[in-house]
């Protein structure tokens, strides 16, 4: 992006894949925010994909201003959802559960999404149903500003801590006191209760 940001003029075609994925959101935003718009400043012709929609909703890039035109990926909806939408009987958390059954038509159409669709995609690809309830279950939290609570251990199937020795193989690490000082006995008896994990 630097050499982009030093080298474009008006004449460069930019292209832009997801930048700033796997890094906090408020820093992805904040640097892909401030580079679209040296690349707005210099007239250079961008193309950006992104999931970071606050760039629009928090009012840092408005669709027809500046250059800018936003398109999104067209979304069927299926008749019963759309009529649930209509009806406005869902909130947040029930709108973005219809998403989860919608399926992207891989066309571009003018406007700006309403969601990332990253639960569509999940399910898409064939990721376990409880884990994505248990998304549900924290974009409901963040939605609506709570903590995310820890999973149950009994609802959480995938969990080590479900199998008795890895339960036996914690208690033994958590019973030492100070394992600089633990005896070879310690040591071994936690390395048999570990090795049967797996």
């Amino acid at each position: 992006m630097a050499v982009i940001l030093r080298r474009s003029t008006k004449n460069s075609l930019v292209l832009i894949d997801e930048f700033g994925k796997g890094t906090a959101p408020a820093s992805g935003i904040s640097v892909l925010t401030s580079a679209l718009k040296k690349l707005v400043s210099v007239g250079c012709k961008v193309i950006c994909t992104t999931h970071f929609l606050e760039i629009f909703s928090l009012g840092l890039f408005k669709d027809g201003l500046d250059g800018v035109s936003t398109q999104r990926m067209t979304v069927h909806i299926s008749t019963k959802d759309q009529e649930t939408d209509s009806d406005n009987k869902h909130d947040g958390y029930e709108k973005h559960k219809r998403y989860d059954d919608a399926v992207p038509l891989f066309k571009l159409e003018r406007g700006i999404a309403e969601t990332s669709a990253g639960l569509v995609c999940a399910k898409m690809a064939g990721v376990d149903a409880r884990v994505l309830e248990r998304a549900h279950e924290i974009i409901g939290a963040v939605r609506d500003g709570n903590p995310v609570g820890p999973m149950l251990e009994s609802e959480n199937r995938l969990s080590p801590l479900s199998d008795v020795f890895a339960k036996n193989a914690l208690r033994i690490f958590l019973g030492i006191d100070s394992w600089i000082h633990a005896t070879d006995l310690d040591l071994q008896v936690l390395k048999e209760h570990i090795s049967t994990i797996w």
